[in-house]
């Protein structure tokens, strides 16, 4: 078991962690916007219906991979009624 204990520490070790920042914040909006539609009651369906996205893109958005547009972001919290953005400074 120690092997992979140590395997596991090196992969990590070798994390830019900028790199991991972007993963971090990419999922921290993705778990917004899943909370938020929970919240609301709503499916994957209603979401797109709402933002005429495909399956495939609402798909990767609450997977926490899609690299999110400023637009994306803006027209995801006009439709959800939430700040996605900080924007004071």
């Amino acid at each position: 078991m120690s092997y992979t204990s140590h395997l596991l520490d090196s992969l990590l070790s070798e994390i830019d962690p900028l790199e991991q920042s972007k993963v971090d914040v990419k999922m921290e909006v993705a778990a917004r916007i899943a909370a938020v539609m929970d919240s609301k009651g709503w499916s994957k369906r209603d979401l797109q219906k709402v933002m005429g996205a495909s399956p495939a893109k609402v798909r990767r958005w609450l997977s926490g991979t899609e690299n999110f547009t400023l637009d994306l972001l803006v027209h995801l919290e006009a439709v959800l009624g939430i700040k996605l953005l900080t924007k004071s400074f």
